[in-house]
């Protein structure tokens, strides 16, 4: 509205001069048909927007061809602006051809969803019982042996993990998070043979982490995740005004990012440090990341016992601070330059300095001590070759392997001593029975077996997956493996020749 008016400012002044008013004119006319045509017509699927680099290189012909069509708009805008009529019906299509535009996103827009949560279910996120707590602390696409590298690399980074036991013989069961998340909430894995949909709407019914704690007399509550229940980190800054960048902000980035020609949105995108939402952030990092911080020092400064009549609580914490691409260091610093093995071992750093700051602070509350505590993630990553692997697999992936070795470090009540290592045969969605829930639901068997030292056969699934999958109802085909021995050993792996294909 601001630019409009400005421009009608500038016609106004120029209305005494015809050749210079319908020069105006017609600049003014090209821009907005050549901004409609890049915002509705020329819309390039540029993959997951998350900070990771995007080559812009492969993009040239896309540029070569949104300068001929800009040329060729400006040239035929500013030889119709010398013929009244025909500028006049030109502005009014172009003035319909927005209302539809508009009209359309509106009328297509999923809307934001509305959410039951209350002020109460805010404020317990940040509660604590007094003598009994559960808290598990999931830290998206950490490595296992990557956590590893780090405890040898930085042994002082880790001293935190006092009375904790890193059980690294455990793997995933999928290469990415859609699935991995309601198969460690509830213990039900998925494999293509019905819509996704109804298979999360049927485990969550059959078994939920978060209502077996309920059943057992618990407040319970989950932060981060999709599954029922769940609040989003944003909601929770927002609810306590520790917000992130404004909406706003990331509206007009998002509105500038669409708009612009292929050549210039790197300016506005810049790697995830998007143009307009950078003047806002101060030292945070951007997205997801600065999230996940503004969040840790709102736990910092919120986090608090209070007396309740259950018999304790349990909190999952998801963060996505720890997601590829590496964008933060161990400072939690945003860093573009991170890249690679090194910058994985930087950002996971960063992860497990959230994770030290977050168990100080219970520290500081005086729940540690007494509190059971989990720290894991839901897989490894796709990026990042295997570290500590031996064996030789020809016919399994590396990345296969690497996005299967997931972290699980566990610390029981009252627990002292330095970390220590344990080499059962698990699976990130033995979380349950680590915990000490029950269920038929749960493989109890396979978990009895693996943590008295007996053979377990373990099942991987993985699939080539891409950014828009989210919005399938079902996986990309699937190819099952077999773990025997340990996860790190290729030569445990094997392939089943079992391919489970979503079914229509």
């Amino acid at each position: 509205m601001a630019g409009t008016a400005g421009i009608f400012l500038i016609l106004s002044a120029l209305a005494w001069h015809p050749v210079p008013e319908r020069l105006a004119t017609g600049l003014v006319v090209g821009a907005a048909a050549a901004i409609w045509l890049q915002s509705q017509i020329f819309v390039w699927d540029f993959g997951p927007l998350d900070g990771r680099g995007i080559n812009w290189a492969d993009w040239s012909p896309h540029m070569w061809l949104e300068r001929a069509a800009c040329v060729s708009v400006f040239g035929a805008t500013l030889w119709l602006c010398w013929r009244p009529k025909s500028a006049l019906l030109l502005m009014r299509c172009l003035f319909l051809l927005g209302g539809l535009s508009l009209a359309t996103a509106f009328a297509t827009s999923p809307g934001r969803p509305v959410r039951a949560d209350s002020r109460e279910n805010m404020d317990a996120i940040l509660q604590f019982h007094p003598a009994s707590n559960v808290v598990v602390i999931l830290l998206d696409s950490i490595q296992s042996d990557v956590f590893e590298a780090v405890a040898s690399e930085y042994p002082d980074e880790v001293e935190f993990l006092d009375g904790f036991t890193f059980y690294r013989n455990t793997m995933s069961a999928y290469p990415t998070t859609r699935p991995n998340e309601p198969h460690i909430l509830t213990g039900q894995a998925y494999r293509n043979e019905r819509p996704f949909h109804d298979y999360q709407h049927d485990a969550y019914q059959t078994f939920h982490l978060k209502t077996a704690y309920e059943a057992l007399g618990y407040e319970a509550r989950l932060l981060g995740t999709s599954a029922p229940g769940a609040v989003l980190v944003t909601d929770v800054l927002e609810h306590f005004s520790f917000s992130d960048v404004a909406h706003w902000r990331q509206f007009i980035d998002f509105g500038l990012f669409r708009a612009a020609p292929t050549a210039a949105k790197h300016k506005v995108y810049n790697d995830g440090d998007w143009l307009v939402a950078f003047w806002g952030r101060k030292n945070y990092p951007p997205d997801h990341y600065g999230r996940d911080v503004r969040f840790l020092e709102l736990f910092e400064k919120q986090a608090t016992v209070e007396p309740t009549r259950a018999k304790g609580r349990f909190t999952m914490f998801w963060f996505l601070l720890s997601h590829p691409p590496p964008r933060v260091d161990e400072q939690l610093l945003y860093n573009a330059k991170l890249s690679g093995t090194s910058g994985c071992i930087r950002q996971t750093r960063g992860a497990l300095r959230l994770v030290r700051r977050m168990l100080a602070k219970l520290e500081h509350l005086g729940v540690r001590d007494a509190a059971e505590i989990v720290v894991m993630s839901d897989h490894g990553t796709l990026t990042v070759q295997p570290l500590a692997a031996s064996g030789q697999t020809s016919d399994v992936p590396w990345n296969a392997r690497s996005s299967a070795l997931a972290l699980l470090l566990n610390k029981k009540p009252f627990a002292r001593g330095a970390l220590r290592t344990n080499e059962a045969p698990l699976i990130n969605s033995d979380l349950a029975c680590l915990l000490g829930l029950k269920s038929a639901h749960l493989d109890e068997e396979g978990f009895r077996a693996a943590t008295n030292g007996l053979r377990r056969l373990r099942s991987y699934y993985f699939y080539q997956w891409k950014h828009e999958n989210w919005r399938d109802n079902g996986m990309p085909p699937m190819e099952e493996y077999v773990v025997d021995g340990h996860v790190y050993d290729g030569d445990a792996w094997r392939q089943t020749g079992r391919h489970h294909v979503r079914t229509r």
